[in-house]
């Protein structure tokens, strides 16, 4: 007997995390059987066949999981090519984390929560009703803020803004889902589509509902930003983009447009600002992060199918950075338990390879050319300048030009004399490790044409 292929990327991550659970006293181990699992469901669901409809197999060739439609609860999940490449990508992404996790543990709860979460973002995508979609991306979001406890009790409270926020969006998507698919007249009025706009800036970081993004970073382990605002951020532009491609006319609404247009400006100008009086390392990176998913929104605003490629590229280069970013900061923070910049002074002629890494991440979060960051960097300022007045592009590469002079600035300081002298040295091992990372992460932004071009192919199969 086979079991629709949906079943899998939803009943899959659930078992996997039961089992990561159980093995809580040893988190090493948790990391080893998170990578298995993640990479496991991905080969797996690689091979699914969903569109097959030959239902004559027999007994001895029986195939575990066929057919593209699962029906739950009267619910009909529908798993296609495009969702199958898409779900791929997403869990070969987790195994990536939990990978980079085994150097660098996060805490008991990372993994088995990580892999819980994969659940309701894999129905999420599937599901084909916005209102049941938007329920599950809630039940997602409260499932990845469990993979962590803040490390130091602050007054930021980043998970319960981040969680508070979301539950906001939640009457909103599940009104504007009802318009959509009752189609009421309604739906065209203004007062709807600048609702649809706030709900989708209040889930994107744009402003003015950009104040949850830095409390997260400013209290997680280091790999929090990488699962949150890399890969729960990819699955959550998908359900945006879900949206505009069964409501055409949205792209089409200039009202809408120039909502989420000056929002993205706005956060992005907020960012600047703040990099340029970034006195600590958390401080930095969550404003970078800040800048760039700023940046992500205008991806909305493109044209179809240029807008869906690009916002894809965009955030799979987010969660790169972030996980080259996670992974310097931690390095670092072994020489130096200060958080603060000053405090890093002298080490970048110590331990060149770990502040040649950490700078690649950064700048690739701005976007500047020779990062992962730059393309999809790129095609949203080209793309901004040829849709709106040269004012609007003006003041994003004026922010974006501030926030560069405000990361030199900081490398400036790295190769600055200390003036407490304390010589620290790494193994060959580990800068052996570190100058690889670095080789490839140069190797993809000189050659980007196989990585682009993986990407066209899953946006494609996605639109079609």
């Amino acid at each position: 007997m086979s079991l629709p292929a949906p079943v899998l990327p939803i009943v899959g991550p659930l078992v996997g995390a039961i089992a990561v659970l159980l093995l809580g006293r040893w988190p090493r181990l948790q990391s080893i059987v998170g990578v298995l699992v993640a990479i496991i469901l991905a080969g797996w669901i690689a091979t699914l066949s969903p569109d097959s409809t030959d239902t004559t197999s027999s007994s001895q060739n029986a195939i575990p999981f066929e057919g593209s439609t699962w029906l739950l609860v009267g619910r009909r999940l529908l798993l296609t090519a495009g969702l199958q490449d898409f779900l791929v990508l997403l869990f070969v992404g987790f195994g990536l984390l939990f990978l980079v996790s085994l150097p660098f543990p996060q805490g008991p709860t990372f993994v088995p929560a990580g892999l819980a979460a994969l659940s309701p973002l894999a129905a999420l995508l599937l599901v084909q009703l916005t209102a049941f979609a938007a329920i599950l991306l809630i039940i997602a979001i409260t499932l990845l803020l469990m993979s962590y406890q803040p490390q130091v009790p602050q007054k930021t409270m980043g998970a319960l803004r981040y969680l508070l926020l979301f539950l906001l969006t939640l009457p909103l998507f599940l009104l504007i889902g009802w318009l959509f698919e009752s189609g009421p007249a309604t739906l065209l009025s203004p007062l709807m589509v600048a609702a649809l706009a706030m709900a989708i800036a209040m889930v994107l970081a744009g402003f003015p509902f950009y104040i949850w993004v830095y409390p997260i970073v400013a209290e997680a382990p280091l790999l929090i930003p990488a699962l949150i605002f890399g890969l729960g951020q990819t699955v959550v532009i998908a359900f945006v983009f879900s949206l505009l491609q069964a409501n055409v006319w949205l792209t089409q609404n200039t009202q809408f447009l120039n909502w989420l247009r000056w929002s993205s400006v706005g956060t992005v100008l907020i960012a600047a600002l703040l990099i340029l009086v970034a006195g600590r390392w958390r401080f930095l990176l969550g404003h970078l992060l800040l800048l760039n998913m700023g940046m992500s929104i205008l991806a909305l605003t493109l044209p179809q199918p240029q807008a869906w490629n690009v916002a894809l590229l965009a955030h799979i280069s987010r969660f790169l950075s972030l996980l080259l970013a996670a992974s310097a900061l931690s390095l670092l923070q072994r020489y130096r338990q200060d958080d603060t910049i000053a405090a890093s002074r002298g080490l970048g002629k110590q331990l060149p390879l770990i502040i040649a890494l950490l700078a690649y991440a950064c700048f690739s979060l701005l976007g500047t050319p020779l990062t992962i960051g730059f393309p999809a960097q790129w095609a949203m300022i080209t793309s901004l300048g040829q849709q709106t007045s040269i004012w609007l592009t003006t003041l994003l590469v004026l922010a974006l030009a501030l926030s560069v002079y405000g990361v030199l600035r900081v490398m400036v300081i790295l190769f600055e004399e200390s003036d407490k002298e304390q010589v620290v040295t790494e193994p060959n091992w580990q800068r052996a490790v570190v100058a690889v990372i670095l080789l490839l992460a140069i190797l993809i932004a000189l050659f980007p044409q196989p990585f682009l071009a993986q990407i066209s192919q899953m946006t494609t199969a996605l639109n079609g």
